[in-house]
């Protein structure tokens, strides 16, 4: 299990690539699940944060890459920006979640 210091660090790494960025949303997030692909649900403590954390790893990992392009690319490319504005709103939850612990 990563302390919530890593944790913080790496969703904060995340939410700075959904913000800083004029590319599309899928790009963003995209970027934003590189930096969260070091964790795993298990490394948070607080038992909603782990549930939340695994659905988005769900979310962006279900699409069987084409080629050499990966997982998170294929399936990030393929969410729809509804889809991938969800995921990207629970990134921010889950980092907002884990600095309020603090």
């Amino acid at each position: 299990m990563a302390d919530d210091g890593y944790c913080e660090e790496k969703l904060r790494n995340a939410v700075d690539a959904l913000a800083t960025s004029a590319e599309p949303i899928q790009e963003r997030l995209f970027t934003a699940a590189i930096a969260l692909h070091v964790l795993s649900p298990e490394d948070f403590s607080d038992e909603g944060l782990r549930k939340t954390f695994g659905a988005l790893e769900d979310m962006v990992t279900w699409r069987v890459a084409d080629a050499d392009e990966g997982t998170l690319r294929a399936t990030t490319g393929s969410l729809s920006d509804e889809q991938a504005s969800a995921a990207a709103t629970m990134i921010f939850r889950l980092y907002v979640g884990l600095t309020l612990r603090r």
